[in-house]
């Protein structure tokens, strides 16, 4: 017993003084905790299984949007597949200091009216994250928010959460002292994808998306931005 009060009193006394030697070195360096978000640049190709690429286009840099105060877009790549007749095309885009709010990205992005995004079919997958599936003009969608730690988001609510369980860690605390990571990841990695409806039932096409979705994911969960 008293060896483990004395384990645990050794514990603590190491732990203050570690804080308060980080504490101390946050002070005295011009650089702790900054951490500048490095430029990224989508690949040109990216293998998707049983689908073949036959497009891609980039916007420069000049003409990437500004949303909401907020985010800002840092990097903009749309991808076309093709497969068995169906053209299959997914926008991705690299957003900074953002809330995470999909829908309204969306909604500021495109001519797809807010209440109809608003109703969208809210999913979930295990082990993936939350993602919404939503048809207009004979064309399906699906949406959602790659995350740099946790799963993926759709709604603040979702995006905040990740931040407090996934980035206020012990473990970060000395990289973010030296500016190599953050303790709030305000970093999105948002996807669109979309096939017409044409040849498909709505049921069909979110079924397809989702196959392709989850293919994607695995594929982007690996190789988010670094810092």
């Amino acid at each position: 017993m008293l060896a483990r009060i004395q384990w645990q009193t050794s514990l603590l006394a190491t732990t203050c003084l570690t804080i308060t030697l980080l504490t101390i070195y946050s002070w005295f360096s011009p650089t702790a905790g900054k951490r500048e978000v490095k430029g990224f640049t989508f690949p040109n190709q990216i293998n998707l299984k049983s689908w073949q690429l036959i497009k891609t286009e980039s916007l420069p840099l000049n003409h990437v949007k500004t949303f909401q105060p907020s985010d800002r877009i840092r990097a903009e790549k749309h991808y076309i597949y093709f497969k068995n007749g169906v053209p299959l095309e997914i926008k991705m885009r690299y957003v900074v200091g953002t809330k995470g709010n999909i829908i309204e990205l969306i909604n500021q992005q495109t001519s797809i009216p807010k209440q109809l995004l608003e109703n969208a079919d809210l999913e979930k997958i295990p082990g993936v994250g939350y993602h919404i599936l939503f048809s207009h003009d004979e064309r399906a969608y699906l949406s959602t928010c790659i995350n740099s730690r946790g799963y993926t988001t759709v709604t603040p609510q979702q995006f905040s959460h990740n931040r407090y369980s996934q980035d206020l860690k012990f473990s970060l605390l000395l990289p973010w002292l030296q500016g190599k990571d953050s303790f709030r990841d305000l970093r999105c990695l948002w996807v669109q994808l979309s096939i017409p409806m044409k040849e498909s039932t709505a049921s069909e096409a979110y079924q397809t998306l989702t196959n392709v979705w989850i293919n994607w994911y695995d594929w982007w969960q690996l190789r988010f931005p670094k810092l």
